[in-house]
Protein backbone atom coordinates (compact mmCIF):
# COMPACT_ATOMS: atom_id res chain seq x y z
CA UNK A 1 0.00 0.00 0.00
CA UNK A 2 1.60 3.67 -1.21
CA UNK A 3 1.23 6.01 2.08
CA UNK A 4 1.42 9.64 1.11
CA UNK A 5 4.51 9.94 2.70
CA UNK A 6 6.12 7.53 0.70
CA UNK A 7 4.14 9.52 -2.56
CA UNK A 8 5.42 12.85 -1.96
CA UNK A 9 9.39 11.63 -1.04
CA UNK A 10 11.50 13.14 -3.81
CA UNK A 11 11.46 10.90 -6.51
CA UNK A 12 14.56 9.72 -7.68
CA UNK A 13 16.52 11.16 -10.55
CA UNK A 14 15.87 10.17 -13.79
CA UNK A 15 16.79 6.94 -15.37
CA UNK A 16 18.78 8.58 -18.63
CA UNK A 17 20.11 11.70 -15.81
CA UNK A 18 23.54 9.88 -16.10
CA UNK A 19 23.55 8.39 -19.44
CA UNK A 20 25.62 11.08 -21.24
CA UNK A 21 28.05 10.94 -18.78
CA UNK A 22 28.24 7.64 -18.90
CA UNK A 23 28.51 7.59 -23.01
CA UNK A 24 32.02 8.74 -22.62
CA UNK A 25 34.39 6.21 -24.04
CA UNK A 26 31.46 3.46 -25.33
CA UNK A 27 29.45 4.33 -28.20
CA UNK A 28 28.46 7.84 -26.60
CA UNK A 29 26.38 9.10 -30.19
CA UNK A 30 24.18 6.23 -29.44
CA UNK A 31 23.91 6.98 -26.11
CA UNK A 32 23.62 10.22 -26.60
CA UNK A 33 20.55 9.77 -29.35
CA UNK A 34 18.77 7.60 -26.73
CA UNK A 35 19.07 10.18 -24.13
CA UNK A 36 17.20 11.90 -26.03
CA UNK A 37 14.74 9.77 -27.83
CA UNK A 38 13.42 8.76 -24.14
CA UNK A 39 13.54 12.30 -23.13
CA UNK A 40 10.98 13.10 -26.03
CA UNK A 41 9.58 10.17 -24.98
CA UNK A 42 8.71 11.27 -22.00
CA UNK A 43 8.54 15.49 -22.29
CA UNK A 44 6.34 15.35 -25.11
CA UNK A 45 3.26 17.37 -23.45
CA UNK A 46 6.00 20.11 -22.59
CA UNK A 47 7.36 20.09 -26.12
CA UNK A 48 3.78 20.78 -27.42
CA UNK A 49 3.47 23.30 -24.85
CA UNK A 50 6.61 24.69 -26.07
CA UNK A 51 5.85 24.80 -29.65
CA UNK A 52 2.61 26.16 -29.21
CA UNK A 53 4.59 29.14 -27.71
CA UNK A 54 6.84 29.38 -30.40
CA UNK A 55 3.58 30.10 -32.70
CA UNK A 56 2.25 32.28 -29.98
CA UNK A 57 5.15 34.94 -30.23
CA UNK A 58 5.24 34.38 -33.40
CA UNK A 59 2.25 35.58 -33.96
CA UNK A 60 2.65 38.56 -31.59
CA UNK A 61 5.43 39.56 -33.41
CA UNK A 62 3.91 39.53 -36.98
CA UNK A 63 0.84 39.97 -36.74
CA UNK A 64 0.44 42.10 -33.57
CA UNK A 65 3.45 44.02 -33.39
CA UNK A 66 5.18 43.85 -36.91
CA UNK A 67 8.01 45.69 -37.35
CA UNK A 68 7.65 49.43 -38.08
CA UNK A 69 8.25 50.82 -41.75
CA UNK A 70 10.60 53.98 -42.02
CA UNK A 71 7.26 56.07 -42.90
CA UNK A 72 5.74 54.79 -39.64
CA UNK A 73 8.56 55.96 -37.55
CA UNK A 74 8.93 59.29 -39.17
CA UNK A 75 5.38 60.40 -38.93
CA UNK A 76 3.40 58.63 -35.78
CA UNK A 77 4.46 59.80 -32.27
CA UNK A 78 2.93 56.64 -31.10
CA UNK A 79 3.82 53.33 -32.15
CA UNK A 80 1.13 50.76 -30.22
CA UNK A 81 0.95 48.41 -33.07
CA UNK A 82 4.32 48.27 -34.75
CA UNK A 83 8.18 47.78 -33.23
CA UNK A 84 10.58 50.01 -33.99
CA UNK A 85 14.19 49.69 -31.80
CA UNK A 86 14.86 52.24 -29.41
CA UNK A 87 16.27 52.34 -26.08
CA UNK A 88 18.21 49.70 -24.34
CA UNK A 89 17.15 47.51 -27.81
CA UNK A 90 18.92 49.87 -30.10
CA UNK A 91 22.21 49.67 -27.76
CA UNK A 92 21.94 45.70 -27.61
CA UNK A 93 21.60 46.14 -31.77
CA UNK A 94 24.47 48.56 -32.71
CA UNK A 95 26.90 46.68 -30.48
CA UNK A 96 25.94 43.32 -31.90
CA UNK A 97 26.66 44.91 -35.24
CA UNK A 98 30.32 46.46 -34.21
CA UNK A 99 31.04 42.85 -32.70
CA UNK A 100 30.09 41.34 -35.64
CA UNK A 101 32.04 43.50 -37.95
CA UNK A 102 34.89 43.08 -36.15
CA UNK A 103 35.21 46.28 -34.04
CA UNK A 104 34.29 44.73 -30.87
CA UNK A 105 32.56 45.69 -27.93
CA UNK A 106 31.99 49.50 -29.24
CA UNK A 107 29.61 52.21 -30.27
CA UNK A 108 29.76 55.41 -32.04
CA UNK A 109 30.47 58.40 -30.05
CA UNK A 110 27.73 60.93 -32.00
CA UNK A 111 30.40 63.79 -31.25
CA UNK A 112 32.96 62.68 -32.78
CA UNK A 113 31.77 59.69 -34.89
CA UNK A 114 34.38 57.63 -33.69
CA UNK A 115 33.82 54.03 -32.14
CA UNK A 116 35.01 54.33 -28.07
CA UNK A 117 34.19 51.06 -25.86
CA UNK A 118 31.26 50.38 -24.49
CA UNK A 119 30.34 48.16 -21.48
CA UNK A 120 26.62 49.47 -20.31
CA UNK A 121 25.33 45.91 -19.96
CA UNK A 122 27.05 42.77 -19.66
CA UNK A 123 28.25 40.78 -22.73
CA UNK A 124 25.82 37.93 -22.87
CA UNK A 125 23.08 38.68 -25.20
CA UNK A 126 25.03 40.85 -27.79
CA UNK A 127 27.56 38.03 -28.01
CA UNK A 128 24.41 35.88 -29.02
CA UNK A 129 23.15 38.76 -31.32
CA UNK A 130 26.12 38.91 -32.84
CA UNK A 131 26.56 35.17 -33.16
CA UNK A 132 23.35 35.39 -35.23
CA UNK A 133 24.63 38.11 -37.56
CA UNK A 134 28.03 36.13 -38.52
CA UNK A 135 25.33 33.27 -39.50
CA UNK A 136 23.78 35.68 -41.84
CA UNK A 137 21.16 36.78 -39.45
CA UNK A 138 21.39 40.13 -40.12
CA UNK A 139 17.87 41.69 -39.86
CA UNK A 140 15.94 43.00 -37.07
CA UNK A 141 12.88 40.19 -38.16
CA UNK A 142 15.25 37.26 -37.93
CA UNK A 143 16.80 38.80 -34.52
CA UNK A 144 13.15 38.92 -33.35
CA UNK A 145 12.48 35.14 -34.63
CA UNK A 146 15.47 33.74 -32.91
CA UNK A 147 14.23 34.84 -30.29
CA UNK A 148 10.78 33.46 -30.00
CA UNK A 149 12.70 30.22 -30.25
CA UNK A 150 14.82 31.14 -27.37
CA UNK A 151 11.23 32.24 -25.46
CA UNK A 152 9.75 28.70 -26.76
CA UNK A 153 13.23 27.03 -24.98
CA UNK A 154 12.50 29.42 -21.80
CA UNK A 155 8.82 27.38 -21.56
CA UNK A 156 10.33 23.90 -22.34
CA UNK A 157 12.93 24.53 -19.18
CA UNK A 158 9.87 26.17 -16.89
CA UNK A 159 7.86 22.71 -18.07
CA UNK A 160 10.93 20.91 -16.80
CA UNK A 161 11.75 23.03 -13.87
CA UNK A 162 7.30 22.29 -13.14
CA UNK A 163 8.25 18.67 -13.42
CA UNK A 164 10.88 18.33 -11.35
CA UNK A 165 8.37 19.95 -8.21
CA UNK A 166 5.86 18.42 -9.12
CA UNK A 167 5.49 15.78 -6.48
CA UNK A 168 1.88 13.50 -6.70
CA UNK A 169 1.97 15.15 -10.08
CA UNK A 170 4.78 15.52 -11.92
CA UNK A 171 3.67 15.92 -15.64
CA UNK A 172 0.55 17.75 -14.56
CA UNK A 173 2.74 20.25 -13.07
CA UNK A 174 5.34 20.57 -15.74
CA UNK A 175 2.38 21.68 -18.29
CA UNK A 176 0.79 23.77 -15.88
CA UNK A 177 4.51 25.50 -15.55
CA UNK A 178 4.85 25.77 -18.96
CA UNK A 179 1.67 27.09 -20.17
CA UNK A 180 1.72 29.45 -17.52
CA UNK A 181 5.44 30.57 -19.38
CA UNK A 182 4.18 30.57 -22.58
CA UNK A 183 1.28 33.23 -21.76
CA UNK A 184 2.87 35.52 -19.06
CA UNK A 185 3.63 38.83 -21.01
CA UNK A 186 6.65 39.33 -19.10
CA UNK A 187 8.12 36.69 -21.46
CA UNK A 188 6.47 37.43 -24.57
CA UNK A 189 6.74 40.99 -24.42
CA UNK A 190 11.21 40.54 -23.49
CA UNK A 191 11.10 38.08 -26.84
CA UNK A 192 8.82 40.53 -28.86
CA UNK A 193 10.93 43.97 -27.69
CA UNK A 194 14.00 42.90 -27.97
CA UNK A 195 14.87 43.12 -24.41
CA UNK A 196 18.06 41.43 -22.96
CA UNK A 197 15.38 39.34 -20.67
CA UNK A 198 14.69 36.88 -23.21
CA UNK A 199 18.08 35.73 -23.45
CA UNK A 200 18.43 36.04 -18.98
CA UNK A 201 15.51 33.68 -18.55
CA UNK A 202 16.20 30.55 -20.22
CA UNK A 203 19.38 30.74 -17.68
CA UNK A 204 17.44 31.82 -14.77
CA UNK A 205 15.51 28.62 -15.34
CA UNK A 206 18.42 26.65 -15.64
CA UNK A 207 19.77 27.61 -12.49
CA UNK A 208 16.45 26.89 -10.63
CA UNK A 209 16.98 23.23 -12.01
CA UNK A 210 20.62 22.92 -11.29
CA UNK A 211 19.58 24.30 -7.94
CA UNK A 212 16.68 21.40 -7.01
CA UNK A 213 19.04 19.21 -8.90
CA UNK A 214 21.80 19.87 -6.43
CA UNK A 215 19.75 19.49 -3.47
CA UNK A 216 18.28 15.96 -4.73
CA UNK A 217 22.38 14.68 -4.92
CA UNK A 218 24.58 17.26 -3.60
CA UNK A 219 27.93 16.68 -5.48
CA UNK A 220 30.74 18.68 -6.59
CA UNK A 221 29.83 18.16 -10.67
CA UNK A 222 26.54 19.44 -9.57
CA UNK A 223 27.71 22.37 -7.23
CA UNK A 224 29.71 23.69 -11.10
CA UNK A 225 26.50 23.13 -13.05
CA UNK A 226 24.76 25.47 -10.77
CA UNK A 227 27.53 27.90 -10.85
CA UNK A 228 27.40 27.31 -14.96
CA UNK A 229 24.04 28.19 -14.84
CA UNK A 230 24.13 30.88 -12.88
CA UNK A 231 26.84 32.68 -14.94
CA UNK A 232 24.79 32.50 -17.99
CA UNK A 233 22.41 34.36 -16.31
CA UNK A 234 25.26 36.83 -15.16
CA UNK A 235 26.44 36.87 -18.57
CA UNK A 236 23.33 38.44 -19.71
CA UNK A 237 21.90 40.36 -16.36
CA UNK A 238 24.00 41.30 -13.54
CA UNK A 239 21.79 40.37 -10.20
CA UNK A 240 21.83 36.95 -11.16
CA UNK A 241 25.26 37.13 -8.88
CA UNK A 242 23.13 38.16 -6.70
CA UNK A 243 20.35 35.01 -6.83
CA UNK A 244 23.22 32.60 -7.02
CA UNK A 245 24.43 33.85 -3.59
CA UNK A 246 20.92 33.94 -1.88
CA UNK A 247 20.47 30.45 -3.36
CA UNK A 248 24.06 29.08 -2.30
CA UNK A 249 23.44 30.83 1.75
CA UNK A 250 20.41 28.69 1.78
CA UNK A 251 21.82 25.53 0.97
CA UNK A 252 24.92 26.13 3.25
CA UNK A 253 22.32 27.34 6.11
CA UNK A 254 19.60 25.10 5.98
CA UNK A 255 21.28 21.82 3.82
CA UNK A 256 21.79 19.23 6.66
CA UNK A 257 21.87 15.90 4.03
CA UNK A 258 25.94 16.91 4.30
CA UNK A 259 28.16 18.22 6.65
CA UNK A 260 28.34 21.88 7.10
CA UNK A 261 32.24 22.09 5.34
CA UNK A 262 31.32 20.12 2.68
CA UNK A 263 28.21 21.99 1.48
CA UNK A 264 30.37 25.26 2.37
CA UNK A 265 32.68 23.85 0.07
CA UNK A 266 30.53 23.01 -2.27
CA UNK A 267 28.82 26.40 -2.71
CA UNK A 268 32.27 27.77 -3.05
CA UNK A 269 32.98 25.81 -6.01
CA UNK A 270 29.72 26.94 -7.71
CA UNK A 271 30.28 30.58 -6.72
CA UNK A 272 33.79 30.24 -8.06
CA UNK A 273 32.38 28.85 -11.65
CA UNK A 274 30.19 31.71 -11.62
CA UNK A 275 32.96 34.44 -10.97
CA UNK A 276 35.41 32.22 -13.42
CA UNK A 277 32.67 32.77 -16.29
CA UNK A 278 32.60 36.37 -15.66
CA UNK A 279 36.25 36.99 -15.08
CA UNK A 280 37.67 37.68 -18.80
CA UNK A 281 35.08 40.07 -19.72
CA UNK A 282 36.35 41.58 -16.12
CA UNK A 283 39.62 41.82 -17.78
CA UNK A 284 38.75 42.69 -21.26
CA UNK A 285 36.98 45.72 -19.42
CA UNK A 286 40.04 46.89 -17.56
CA UNK A 287 42.06 46.48 -20.07
CA UNK A 288 40.25 49.58 -22.57
CA UNK A 289 38.97 52.22 -20.20
CA UNK A 290 40.82 54.79 -18.19
CA UNK A 291 38.89 53.95 -15.00
CA UNK A 292 37.98 50.68 -13.49
CA UNK A 293 34.71 48.97 -15.18
CA UNK A 294 34.05 45.81 -14.01
CA UNK A 295 31.27 44.37 -15.18
CA UNK A 296 28.76 47.13 -16.20
CA UNK A 297 29.12 50.77 -15.98
CA UNK A 298 27.06 51.74 -13.44
CA UNK A 299 27.18 55.78 -13.76
CA UNK A 300 24.30 56.11 -16.04
CA UNK A 301 22.01 53.48 -14.05
CA UNK A 302 22.66 55.20 -10.74
CA UNK A 303 22.44 58.96 -11.95
CA UNK A 304 18.65 57.67 -13.48
CA UNK A 305 17.53 57.08 -10.07
CA UNK A 306 19.56 59.92 -7.83
CA UNK A 307 17.56 62.96 -7.60
CA UNK A 308 14.83 64.87 -5.76
CA UNK A 309 12.58 64.37 -9.09
CA UNK A 310 12.58 60.81 -8.47
CA UNK A 311 13.13 60.80 -4.51
CA UNK A 312 9.89 62.87 -3.52
CA UNK A 313 6.74 63.12 -5.51
CA UNK A 314 4.47 61.34 -7.78
CA UNK A 315 7.44 59.63 -9.78
CA UNK A 316 9.95 58.39 -6.44
CA UNK A 317 10.92 55.11 -6.64
CA UNK A 318 11.11 55.59 -10.59
CA UNK A 319 13.90 57.32 -12.97
CA UNK A 320 13.97 60.81 -15.14
CA UNK A 321 16.34 61.23 -18.10
CA UNK A 322 16.63 64.73 -16.73
CA UNK A 323 18.76 63.44 -13.55
CA UNK A 324 21.15 61.62 -16.29
CA UNK A 325 21.28 64.51 -18.91
CA UNK A 326 22.28 67.21 -16.07
CA UNK A 327 24.89 64.84 -13.77
CA UNK A 328 25.78 64.62 -17.90
CA UNK A 329 26.58 67.78 -18.46
CA UNK A 330 28.13 68.96 -15.19
CA UNK A 331 30.52 66.37 -15.81
CA UNK A 332 31.43 67.66 -19.61
CA UNK A 333 31.22 71.15 -18.14
CA UNK A 334 34.02 70.95 -14.94
CA UNK A 335 36.06 67.57 -16.46
CA UNK A 336 35.89 68.17 -19.99
CA UNK A 337 34.56 65.01 -21.17
CA UNK A 338 32.08 62.33 -20.25
CA UNK A 339 33.04 59.96 -18.45
CA UNK A 340 31.18 56.98 -16.29
CA UNK A 341 33.12 57.76 -13.11
CA UNK A 342 32.13 61.71 -13.55
CA UNK A 343 28.79 60.58 -13.53
CA UNK A 344 28.75 57.96 -10.95
CA UNK A 345 30.85 60.69 -8.45
CA UNK A 346 27.89 63.53 -8.97
CA UNK A 347 25.13 60.86 -8.14
CA UNK A 348 26.85 58.93 -5.20
CA UNK A 349 27.22 62.66 -3.85
CA UNK A 350 23.63 63.19 -4.27
CA UNK A 351 22.70 59.80 -2.13
CA UNK A 352 25.89 60.73 0.62
CA UNK A 353 23.55 64.43 0.93
CA UNK A 354 20.71 62.55 2.04
CA UNK A 355 21.12 59.44 3.24
CA UNK A 356 18.24 59.89 5.91
CA UNK A 357 15.99 59.31 2.33
CA UNK A 358 17.79 56.54 1.31
CA UNK A 359 15.77 53.69 3.46
CA UNK A 360 12.51 54.91 2.29
CA UNK A 361 13.00 55.57 -1.22
CA UNK A 362 14.42 52.00 -1.62
CA UNK A 363 11.73 50.72 0.18
CA UNK A 364 9.50 52.69 -2.30
CA UNK A 365 11.50 50.94 -5.37
CA UNK A 366 10.84 47.16 -3.89
CA UNK A 367 7.01 47.99 -3.17
CA UNK A 368 6.48 49.22 -6.73
CA UNK A 369 8.11 46.36 -8.38
CA UNK A 370 6.05 43.44 -6.75
CA UNK A 371 2.92 45.68 -6.79
CA UNK A 372 1.96 46.70 -3.91
CA UNK A 373 2.39 50.75 -4.17
CA UNK A 374 1.38 53.61 -6.49
CA UNK A 375 0.05 50.44 -8.82
CA UNK A 376 -1.54 52.17 -11.53
CA UNK A 377 1.10 55.01 -11.75
CA UNK A 378 4.05 52.27 -11.95
CA UNK A 379 2.38 50.54 -14.62
CA UNK A 380 1.48 53.74 -16.49
CA UNK A 381 5.28 55.01 -16.30
CA UNK A 382 6.31 51.34 -17.17
CA UNK A 383 4.03 51.50 -20.45
CA UNK A 384 5.51 55.04 -21.28
CA UNK A 385 9.12 55.00 -20.02
CA UNK A 386 9.54 51.45 -21.42
CA UNK A 387 7.68 51.81 -24.73
CA UNK A 388 4.74 49.26 -24.25
CA UNK A 389 1.44 49.15 -24.41
CA UNK A 390 -0.46 49.97 -21.47
CA UNK A 391 -2.77 46.98 -21.59
CA UNK A 392 0.15 44.75 -22.01
CA UNK A 393 1.73 46.36 -18.71
CA UNK A 394 -1.88 45.60 -17.21
CA UNK A 395 -2.43 42.14 -18.34
CA UNK A 396 1.09 40.98 -17.12
CA UNK A 397 0.44 42.58 -13.81
CA UNK A 398 -2.63 40.35 -13.53
CA UNK A 399 -1.33 37.32 -14.25
CA UNK A 400 1.48 38.65 -11.49
CA UNK A 401 -0.82 38.90 -8.85
CA UNK A 402 -2.72 35.08 -9.91
CA UNK A 403 1.04 33.67 -9.72
CA UNK A 404 1.51 35.27 -6.39
CA UNK A 405 -1.50 33.81 -5.04
CA UNK A 406 -0.75 30.68 -6.53
CA UNK A 407 2.61 30.82 -5.74
CA UNK A 408 1.51 30.53 -1.93
CA UNK A 409 -0.05 27.70 -2.09
CA UNK A 410 2.57 26.31 -3.95
CA UNK A 411 5.02 27.13 -1.25
CA UNK A 412 3.38 25.76 1.61
CA UNK A 413 2.71 22.16 -0.48
CA UNK A 414 6.59 22.21 -1.19
CA UNK A 415 7.38 22.31 2.58
CA UNK A 416 4.88 19.98 3.79
CA UNK A 417 6.76 18.03 1.18
CA UNK A 418 10.63 18.98 3.33
CA UNK A 419 11.35 20.39 -0.30
CA UNK A 420 13.88 23.62 0.05
CA UNK A 421 12.19 27.19 -0.77
CA UNK A 422 15.87 28.99 -1.10
CA UNK A 423 15.64 28.43 -4.72
CA UNK A 424 12.09 30.01 -5.27
CA UNK A 425 12.87 32.62 -2.45
CA UNK A 426 16.44 33.37 -3.52
CA UNK A 427 15.49 35.30 -6.82
CA UNK A 428 13.04 36.99 -4.96
CA UNK A 429 15.21 38.60 -2.47
CA UNK A 430 17.59 39.24 -5.37
CA UNK A 431 15.55 41.44 -7.06
CA UNK A 432 14.33 43.03 -4.23
CA UNK A 433 18.27 44.01 -3.54
CA UNK A 434 18.61 44.80 -7.09
CA UNK A 435 15.63 47.40 -7.18
CA UNK A 436 16.59 49.09 -4.15
CA UNK A 437 19.65 50.83 -5.72
CA UNK A 438 17.92 51.20 -8.95
CA UNK A 439 14.29 51.84 -9.92
CA UNK A 440 10.99 50.34 -10.42
CA UNK A 441 10.89 48.78 -14.07
CA UNK A 442 8.57 45.74 -14.07
CA UNK A 443 11.31 43.71 -16.45
CA UNK A 444 14.08 43.62 -14.02
CA UNK A 445 11.38 41.26 -11.90
CA UNK A 446 11.41 38.49 -14.53
CA UNK A 447 13.54 36.23 -12.51
CA UNK A 448 11.53 36.49 -9.82
CA UNK A 449 8.15 36.32 -11.89
CA UNK A 450 10.16 32.85 -12.78
CA UNK A 451 10.63 31.50 -9.25
CA UNK A 452 6.79 32.69 -8.87
CA UNK A 453 5.85 30.93 -11.55
CA UNK A 454 7.40 27.57 -10.78
CA UNK A 455 5.97 27.76 -7.44
CA UNK A 456 2.29 28.82 -8.38
CA UNK A 457 2.56 25.64 -10.88
CA UNK A 458 2.80 23.66 -7.73
CA UNK A 459 0.09 25.26 -5.85
CA UNK A 460 -2.56 24.87 -8.82
CA UNK A 461 -1.95 21.12 -9.12
CA UNK A 462 -1.45 21.00 -5.39
CA UNK A 463 -5.08 22.78 -4.92
CA UNK A 464 -6.67 20.58 -7.85
CA UNK A 465 -5.17 17.07 -5.98
CA UNK A 466 -6.78 18.12 -3.03
CA UNK A 467 -10.17 18.36 -4.33
CA UNK A 468 -8.93 14.82 -6.21
CA UNK A 469 -8.74 13.39 -2.85
CA UNK A 470 -11.65 14.79 -1.52
CA UNK A 471 -14.03 13.88 -3.98
CA UNK A 472 -11.88 10.60 -3.96
CA UNK A 473 -11.30 10.49 -7.67
CA UNK A 474 -7.29 11.01 -7.20
CA UNK A 475 -4.75 9.31 -9.30
CA UNK A 476 -1.33 9.74 -8.54
CA UNK A 477 1.43 9.79 -11.54
CA UNK A 478 3.51 6.74 -10.38
CA UNK A 479 5.23 6.30 -14.08
CA UNK A 480 7.36 9.57 -14.12
CA UNK A 481 10.92 9.10 -14.02
CA UNK A 482 11.33 12.16 -11.43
Amino acid sequence: MTTADSVDAPPPPPPFAGDVAAAVGEAWPVRVLRWFSRAVTVYWPILLVALAAFGIRVWIQQDWMPECTAEEVAVRTTLDDCYAVGGDASYYRDMATNVSEGNGYTLVNLATLELVPGADHPPGYITFLAGLNTVGLWTLNQHRLALAAVGSISVALMGLLGWRLGGRYPRATGVVAASLAAIYPGYWMADTLYMSESFFIPFIVLTLLCAYRFWRGPGWLNAVWLGAAAGGAWLTRGEAALVLGFIVVGFVVFMRTVTFWRRFAMGVVACAVCVGMMTPWIAYNLSRFPEPIFIAATGPALALNSCDEVWEGDAAGFYSFGCLNRYTAETIAEDGKYTDAGIRSRATEYIRDNLTSLPGIAAIRVARIYGVYAIGDTELRNALAEGRRQDWVQAQQLMYYAMVAGGIVGLVALRRRRMPISPIVGPILAVAASVAGTFAIYRYRLAADTAIMAVCAVGITAAVGKLQRDFGRVQVEHDDPW
